[in-house]
């Protein structure tokens, strides 16, 4: 995560695609599903929920925001060459047509500074979800039994 001294801006780099996402001012909704290896259960019916409401990458942007902060420093870059073989892998599985830094977007947090910053507790105790505004502001977090569920009801009034 990067983060100016006025505590402003808010990138985080995708793994596989280099792309920085500027979470302080992304230009659209975004949806980030934050989580850790222990918590990942529920990913793709959230993923599901967020596609019945908006279908393309233009009306919400869904970023995986991975908590690594677990992970010790030595064994980074295992954990690098894991998620670029899950982000080939993801774009391999991708209908023609969608263009991978849309719809693959995963974001390690190894400190696990970004998802306090979205006001969510330890992604590796719990999934949690932030939907933002164009504007960066956070516009509702979830992180409790069925987020699925509670993404669906939220995205039932608008962003």
């Amino acid at each position: 995560m990067t983060e100016t001294p006025d505590g402003r801006t808010f990138t985080l780099e995708a793994i596989g695609s280099g792309r920085k996402v500027d979470l302080s001012a992304p230009g659209r909704s975004v949806l980030l599903i934050c989580f850790a290896q222990e918590t990942q259960d529920g990913i793709e019916e959230v993923e599901a929920a967020a596609r019945r409401r908006f279908a393309t990458a233009d009306e919400l942007l869904v970023g995986h925001v991975i908590d690594l902060h677990k992970v010790p420093g030595l064994l980074r870059k295992v954990a690098e060459g894991v998620l670029a073989g899950e982000h080939r892998k993801a774009v391999e599985a991708l209908p023609a047509g969608q263009e991978p830094d849309d719809y693959v977007v995963i974001l390690p947090d190894w400190d696990g500074a970004g998802v306090r910053r979205l006001g969510l507790e330890d992604a590796t105790q719990a999934l949690g979800l932030a939907l933002l505004r164009a504007d960066g502001s956070i516009a509702w977090r979830y992180q409790g039994p069925d987020p699925a569920a509670a993404l669906a009801a939220r995205l039932a009034s608008p962003v």
